[in-house]
């Protein structure tokens, strides 16, 4: 249920929010400006959401090792710390970076300021996109994965009936 979750609100965030927040009806009503406001404070609830669902995949997946017994599964692990990583990276790292850009790219006076915060600010967009993707990529993986787990051992062995 946490990969479905998680897989849904990345997918209806790219999908969904994303297109409508930057939108050509949103940027007639509101400008240029607000729309990217906006954006940025639904990107932290996003990301706030993402590391949630991380740490619970993370929890649900040792809790399964310890009580299974199963041995360490190190491609399951990589599909979902790898879009946890990028959650965290882009919520902690990228957001931070962004914001002020974003602000001096619109509300600056000098015109050379606004164009290096606008270059600046399409580089990480555009690496924020990219990683979004490949996240997404790594969680549609890991969806399919939890939904479709390994056949259990048809036989038991002998050495695990002692009495």
């Amino acid at each position: 249920m946490n990969a479905a979750v998680w897989l849904g609100a990345g997918v209806f965030f790219t999908v969904g929010i994303g297109t409508a927040v930057f939108s050509s009806d949103m940027k007639q009503v509101f400008g240029e400006f607000y729309p990217g406001v906006v954006a940025q404070i639904l990107l932290k609830r996003y990301f706030a959401l993402h590391m949630i669902c991380g740490v619970l995949a993370l929890a649900i997946f040792c809790a399964e090792i310890f009580y299974t017994r199963r041995r360490f599964q190190k491609w399951t692990f990589a599909m979902f710390v790898i879009p946890l990583v990028i959650g965290a990276f882009g919520g902690l790292v990228l957001q931070p970076k962004m914001q002020p850009l974003h602000q001096t790219k619109y509300r600056s006076i000098d015109a050379e300021e606004r164009t290096q915060a606008g270059q600046q600010f399409g580089r990480l967009h555009a690496l924020s996109s990219t990683l979004n993707l490949l996240s997404l990529g790594f969680l549609i993986a890991y969806t399919w994965r939890v939904a479709n787990p390994p056949e259990p051992a048809r036989f038991i062995s002998a050495q695990k009936f002692r009495g």
